[in-house]
């Protein structure tokens, strides 16, 4: 992965534990850190005598804002994010890789747009919320969760937002200094029968947990369900020391087949490489692979796996429920079987 020096332009504070931070693109990298809204950056971040890397999201919007913002909440103990809000200021350099992910918005799609965002999940939803009011006419519902009124990110742009597209956009705020946690009864209640929206959810791995079991309880589709997760990346001194490496099994020719942009392509198997690491090294292939990390930790290669067996070096991207559906990650994936067909369109 290749990483590019920032620079900082602007630092903004939100609330007392969070801030965004602004980026001047250089003019010979512009096409390079062209971005979706709901797309984030990977940073590579000094720490004592080694890096580490975070990927954080683009709060900012394509279609509004001039420059690249990132917001990053501090977390408790959290190396990245402290180091943000302690060390970073106007003047500062930092380290990123190119806009990456696929918690994007769906062209073809016109029907409703709701929105569930819990602390600092509001970063790629602000970027969506911003993007999908100026490029759409869907109607859109924020429904935003935090623990107190003081802790509300974005409160007085989402509030700007929300008077000027009042006969589109409609906010909840949920604070759980009001009594209670979000509860799926109270999530039934704010959807109101809204069952066929596009669904878009990021924050905690709880709140996440529970606004996912209301929508299967509904059976929303996966089709319509886009969900972006925190996860970490492990650092370099804090990795775990594996006493022995287990021997991958030699299953002899592989036939792998995927699908991507909507189309087809047979790859050739590179024995003891990822299905992604395949897949990249066949140039013939016409069409755009999603990736990033390639650690297992972002998820942004994750597909269907549709035929055959495969076995994951590491996961730290995906959920029980999502290796209930199927879903893989390519960059840890190696074959069982002798035939594998995985699905990028997902």
């Amino acid at each position: 992965m290749t990483f590019y020096p920032l620079d900082v332009v602007e630092c903004v504070p939100e609330t007392t534990d969070s801030a965004s931070f602004i980026f001047e693109i250089p003019e010979e990298l512009r096409a390079t850190f062209d971005y979706k809204a709901g797309q984030f950056l990977n940073f590579k971040i000094p720490w004592k005598d080694f890096f580490i890397e975070r990927c954080y999201s683009i709060s900012s919007s394509p279609i509004t804002d001039a420059r690249l913002q990132v917001t990053i909440k501090r977390v408790a103990n959290g190396r990245a994010s402290n180091w943000f809000n302690d060390e970073v200021r106007e003047g500062s350099q930092v380290m990123a890789a190119t806009p990456s992910g696929r918690f994007v918005l769906k062209e073809q799609h016109n029907n409703a747009l709701i929105f569930f965002a819990g602390g600092s999940g509001i970063t790629p939803i602000l970027s969506l919320i911003q993007t999908a009011l100026l490029t759409t006419d869907r109607p859109v519902q924020l429904i935003y969760a935090n623990r107190d009124a003081d802790s509300i990110i974005f409160k007085q742009t989402l509030d700007g937002l929300a008077t000027k597209h009042s006969n589109q956009l409609s906010c909840h705020h949920h604070l759980d200094s009001d009594g209670e946690f979000l509860n799926q009864q109270k999530i039934e209640d704010l959807v109101a029968q809204r069952w066929d929206a596009d669904f878009y959810i990021c924050g905690p791995g709880p709140f996440m947990d529970t606004v996912e079991a209301a929508l299967a309880d509904h059976k929303v589709s996966s089709g319509r369900t886009f969900i972006e997760r925190f996860i970490s990346s492990i650092d370099p001194d804090r990795a775990e020391v594996q006493a022995s490496v287990e021997e991958e099994p030699d299953i002899g020719d592989v036939k792998l087949k995927i699908t991507a942009d909507g189309k087809d392509f047979d790859v050739e198997y590179l024995s003891g490489k990822s299905l992604l690491e395949s897949v990249l090294a066949d140039k013939s292939i016409e069409a755009e692979i999603p990736f990033s990390c390639q650690e297992g930790h972002c998820g942004s290669c994750m597909s269907i796996l549709k035929q055959g067996d495969v076995k994951m070096r590491a996961n730290r991207a995906l959920s029980k429920r999502d290796l209930a559906k199927g879903y893989v990650l390519a960059c840890q994936s190696v074959p069982t079987s002798n035939k594998i067909w995985i699905d990028f369109d997902v």
